[in-house]
């Protein structure tokens, strides 16, 4: 059967008393249970049934959204309906930078990608990806519950921003293969990076991966290849085209995740990563986190970048959001005691998947689960 993100099972009364230190808050909290404990006694993690948005970055139009959402409500998730396709052209080719020492400041795109690296930064948000943010809070002010976004790619870019914007309309986010989150080394970090793929990794694939179709949600592609060239300029257009993809180049959200999780109504927030994925490479965003408590949990699987329309990966991405549930109500009970809430090292939230096409090699996960373990704890 294929493994779920369900807690693990309590160890069975035949098993040996002298048992390994318990190395996740689950384990521990089995064994600090009195009693021996039996399948009824171990809670199932309730099903999370906030209505979830998806927006899936370039490419991804309203049609091609909404054949996602319309996957996410086959299993049983309630969904919003697609937001409409970007309209940017005549926008502004502006920047917003976020200073600690000189406030906001708005400056043309390649002022804003000089200063990228400036360590006095904590964001850099372009204004069509603020409109685009705008539009998400406008589509769910009269939601009465709070909404689950997911953020694909360069659209985890407007998802941040709009739920920094307001985070007390948002249960979860999660920002899958993320853009927007590394805090680059040096300007041209992408760039340089994108043509070291191209030049010297030919024999792996980048972006696209092979999908069987009994596992593959998304619409066929059409057989024409002039019928498929003008529905791929079509879904570049709608996903904002030119002004969002050079928004990937200089922004950087960092900074407005960290004072996200600083607000009360902070949501539950992860990040689902591949170790293949060259747009956010798993290490780099880890050096990048400002606090261990800036996520939850960090979904991690042997893949390149995005979703693309596999079934069984956005399962565990919407089972990923059962958990945060759970770990948003300990959040609450330990407030409501006037504790503070201890998510437990970084390093054991780290998610990795035992099927075969997403299995990260052992020792990726532990090198991976060592850069956790030094990201800074407040």
């Amino acid at each position: 059967m294929p493994q779920t993100l369900a807690p693990p099972p309590a160890p069975s009364p035949e098993q040996e008393p002298h048992m390994l230190p318990p190395s996740t808050p689950v384990e521990a909290e089995l064994v600090a249970m009195a009693v021996e404990p039996t399948v009824e006694q171990i809670p199932e993690t309730p099903k999370d049934t906030s209505p979830v948005q998806f927006m899936g970055g370039m490419l991804y139009d309203q049609e091609k959204n909404g054949n996602t959402l319309n996957y996410i409500e086959s299993t049983g998730r309630p969904t919003l309906p697609p937001l409409p396709s970007r309209r940017t052209k005549g926008a502004p080719w502006r920047n917003r930078i976020h200073s600690s020492s000189q406030g906001e400041e708005v400056v043309i795109a390649p002022k804003a990608l000089l200063r990228t690296t400036d360590e006095e930064v904590k964001a850099i948000t372009s204004l069509a990806q603020e409109a685009r943010a705008d539009e998400v809070i406008a589509e769910i002010e009269s939601q009465p519950e709070r909404v689950t976004l997911i953020g694909q790619s360069a659209d985890a870019q407007p998802a941040l921003i709009a739920v920094h914007k307001q985070p007390d309309k948002f249960k979860n986010l999660i920002l899958a293969f993320p853009s927007g989150v590394i805090k680059k080394r040096h300007r041209s970090e992408y760039m340089r990076q994108a043509a070291s793929d191209i030049g010297g990794r030919r024999d792996e694939p980048i972006f696209k991966v092979v999908v069987e179709p009994e596992n593959n949600f998304d619409v066929q592609m059409p057989d024409s290849a002039s019928e498929t060239g003008r529905l791929m300029m079509r879904r570049f257009k709608g996903s904002g085209g030119l002004r969002a993809l050079s928004s990937t180049m200089s922004g950087y959200q960092g900074g407005l995740l960290h004072e996200v999780r600083q607000n009360e109504d902070a949501p539950a927030v992860s990040m689902v990563l591949g170790t293949k994925d060259r747009v956010g490479k798993p290490d780099r965003i880890l050096e990048s986190l400002k606090s261990a408590d800036d996520v939850d949990f960090l979904l991690i699987v042997n893949s390149t970048h995005g979703i693309q329309g596999r079934k069984d990966l956005m399962d565990k991405i919407l089972e990923l959001t059962d958990i945060m549930g759970a770990q948003s109500q300990k959040r609450k009970e330990a407030k409501a005691k006037g504790e503070r809430f201890d998510p437990g090292s970084l390093a054991d939230r780290l998610i990795f998947l035992d099927e075969d096409d997403y299995r990260v090699p052992e020792e990726e996960q532990e090198r991976l689960k060592e850069l956790a373990r030094q990201v800074p704890i407040e």
